[in-house]
């Protein structure tokens, strides 16, 4: 608790997020999606300012909020805040207003939201389906923020691709290997063996069902909130990761490579297959401008939300060939701006349709990059958020 009669209360008490440009501090987590937001709003003319978590970072912060006199704060995933809720109450008592836009699952970060709800809190996520369980949870009114591109890291670019980053037909992503272990390490050893036990035909589901309740009796061993989501999240990574090997062997014929993390070595037993993990900002759209086809297959905890790949590839100038999700209709003409599948047989298919089709995929592609740079880029999201805690807080 800061003394009523603190100086720092007196000093930050003024109005906030009263005319643009503003300023805002974001908590630098080391998180991708960081860099992004910043150079959003700096294209926006806002001033951002930065601080990472670690030694002394209350005191670091406090001395920047005296420096910088910002209108809010801004974390991805609340990373970088405390499960005890000390800097929620900090920036409470300080009437200082944050955000925190999730683009990964908010229900395994946040639990049951507990010390972390505020008012001068305000939620964002990139997944719609997320937004009733987390006002349950007590944050009010979170609002909806799909992902988006950056269009300097993910630009058609003026030379040649490497040969190493030349294929037909390529999937870059995570195995979910390590996402699986990590989870089974979490749940009891009963759950694990039963979670094993389901074949990878019982593991073709429905995403947008619950998926505890599609296995009822592991849903049983939950002792507690708690527990419950660490089966869940057992359960969506083996099924995301049956999803993706039942993908990537059902194309490998059409000449599929796959840029990933080693866990896919165990899962895809094909030489020449395999290719090195890229990074993200700069070997990633070289693979998207050299690829055909470039596969996306998304995640099981996004039950109607679209992931990066779908703007940062036609972003580069590339051909998407994406499951279909719900979101998709919002974003993009499918059909003549996306082209989308609903099932392994009608991703073979089609792959191997525009394989074979250059044209249709560069006229597709183009009408795909004009749209995403008209609405998708993260200058875009970032106004979409501004707005939000104006209205919110001003």
């Amino acid at each position: 608790m800061i003394d009523p009669n603190s100086v720092i209360l007196k000093y930050l008490d003024y109005q906030k997020l009263k005319e643009p440009p503003f300023r805002v501090v974001i908590l630098d987590s080391g998180y991708h999606t960081v860099r992004e937001c910043r150079k959003g709003l700096e294209k926006l003319g806002h001033s951002v300012f930065t601080i990472a978590p670690g030694p002394d970072f209350i005191k670091r912060l406090l001395n920047l909020l005296v420096e910088a006199h910002p209108d809010f704060l801004l974390a991805v995933n609340h990373l970088g805040f405390d499960e005890e809720g000390k800097l929620t109450g900090l920036l409470t008592e300080l009437k200082i207003p944050f955000a925190s836009w999730y683009v990964d699952s908010p229900t395994y970060i946040l639990y049951g939201g507990g010390e972390n709800i505020s008012p001068y809190c305000a939620i964002f996520c990139w997944e719609r389906s997320y937004l009733g369980p987390v006002e349950e949870m007590g944050f009010h009114s979170p609002t909806f923020l799909p992902l988006a591109t950056d269009p300097e890291v993910f630009s058609p670019g003026g030379n040649s691709v490497e040969s190493r980053f030349v294929a037909p037909l390529a999937f870059v992503g995570d195995s979910m290997e390590t996402a699986r272990r990590k989870w089974e390490k979490i749940i009891s050893g009963r759950v694990k063996k039963e979670i094993e036990s389901i074949s990878a035909e019982e593991m073709q589901i429905d995403r947008k069902k619950e998926i505890l309740d599609i296995f009822p009796s592991l849903a049983g061993h939950a002792e507690c909130r708690r527990s419950e989501l660490d089966i869940e999240a057992a359960l969506i990574w083996k099924a995301t990761q049956h999803y993706r090997v039942r993908l990537a062997k059902s194309l490998v014929p059409l000449g599929l490579v796959i840029y990933g993390d080693s866990g896919w070595r165990g899962l895809i037993d094909r030489k020449g297959i395999l290719r090195p993990p890229v990074s993200y900002f700069r070997e990633l759209p070289e693979v998207y401008r050299g690829t055909s086809v470039n596969i996306n297959c998304t995640s099981f905890q996004m039950k109607t939300a679209v992931n990066q790949r779908v703007f940062d590839v036609p972003a580069c100038g590339g051909f998407l060939l994406g499951d279909y999700q719900e979101d998709m209709d919002q974003f993009f003409e499918v059909g003549k701006e996306a082209v989308c599948f609903r099932s392994t047989e009608e991703a073979v298919s089609l792959a191997a349709h525009y394989l074979r089709n250059g044209p249709a995929r560069k006229t597709i592609a183009e009408s795909a990059r004009c749209r995403v740079l008209a609405e998708h880029t993260y200058d875009k999201r970032m106004a979409t958020l501004v707005a939000a805690m104006k209205h919110k807080f001003a």
